[in-house]
Formats: C-alpha cells, sequence, structure tokens
C-alpha cells in the first residue's frame, strides 16, 4: 500500500491536518495480515507521528481494516473509508483508535453495527454510514459515545423484524447524554 501524504483542512472546522491517502493494487481480505505500508514520502519535517487522517476511497479489492493501522499511525482522529467492499467492522478494528473524532464509512457493503461498536472510541463526535447494508444495530451498538453530534444511516436496509428500528436508534442516542 502506498500512502499520499498531504495536508488537508477540516470540512467542519476548517483545521489543518496530515493526512495519510492510501492507495494499493493488493487485495486486502484479511484484517489479521501484516500490510505493508511504503510511507517514506513524507512532507518534509513530518512522520508517521503527525499523521491524524487516513483516507481510502474508491477502491474495489478493500475488503477490511487492516488492524495495523494503528500501529503505524499513532495519532488519527479522522478515518474515512469509501466506495470499498468492506462488510464488517469491529471493536477490534477501531481499537487502535482511542483519539478518534470523525469516522466516515460511507457507500460500502457493512451489514450491521454490533454492540459496544466504539467503545475504545469515547470522543467520536462523527459517525457516517450512510449508504450500507446495514440491517441489524445492537441496542448498545452507541454506549459511551458522550460528544456523538452527528450520526448518519441513511440508505441503509434496517427492517424493523430484524434490526432496531429508527426509534428506538434515536432513544440510544437520546440516552447518551
Amino acid at each position: 500500500m502506498d500512502c499520499v501524504y498531504q495536508m488537508v483542512k477540516s470540512q467542519e472546522t476548517d483545521e489543518e491536518f496530515y493526512e495519510c491517502k492510501i492507495s494499493s493494487d493488493e487485495v486486502v481480505e484479511n484484517s489479521e495480515a501484516e500490510f505493508s505500508i511504503r510511507y517514506e514520502n513524507h512532507l518534509q519535517g513530518k512522520s508517521n507521528e503527525d499523521v491524524q487522517a487516513i483516507k481510502v476511497g474508491a477502491n474495489p479489492d478493500f475488503y477490511v481494516i487492516p488492524l495495523n493501522f494503528g500501529a503505524v499511525f499513532k495519532n488519527i482522529i479522522q478515518i474515512s473509508i469509501t466506495y470499498t467492499k468492506i462488510t464488517k467492522i469491529t471493536s477490534e478494528n477501531l481499537k487502535f483508535f482511542p483519539k478518534l473524532i470523525y469516522l466516515d464509512l460511507c457507500c460500502n457493503e457493512i451489514r450491521a453495527i454490533e454492540k459496544n461498536l466504539f467503545e475504545n472510541n469515547p470522543d467520536l463526535e462523527t459517525i457516517d454510514l450512510n449508504s450500507n447494508q446495514i440491517n441489524k444495530i445492537d441496542k448498545e451498538a452507541f454506549t459511551g459515545l458522550r460528544k456523538l453530534r452527528f450520526l448518519d444511516l441513511r440508505e441503509n436496509v434496517i427492517e424493523a423484524d430484524h434490526a432496531t428500528t429508527r426509534n428506538e436508534v434515536v432513544k440510544m442516542l437520546e440516552n447518551l447524554n
């Protein structure tokens, strides 16, 4: 996997941060596999410790979030993985990002939101899960997210007889604060 490093401006705050935009020509199917990330092309004066954002977009060969992302980049506050083939996200995938504030996983193929998914990400303010295939949301999926301000679940296939209803999601979120 290759990183293209750049300074980007936050759409929400106009704050600048250092981003690794990942491109890959390899199939990413096993989250536990050690993926080598070529990261020698940092901007002058920058290193892995300065990277605050990971971006993966429009990659049909990307099926999971590699666990070693967190080992390489320890100060991530923003993750954007969109238009990939990811079908599942677990707390194991997110545990290495305790400073995470913004998570964009729109336009993937995620099918469920598991119990305590964000237990290691208490500072999350924005979660975008728009346009996935979510049909199940555990009643304790958002437990501990006291700072959550925005959650987008539009364009999913949540079925009342199979999953948490929209009203139940609203009640879960109301109970956070």
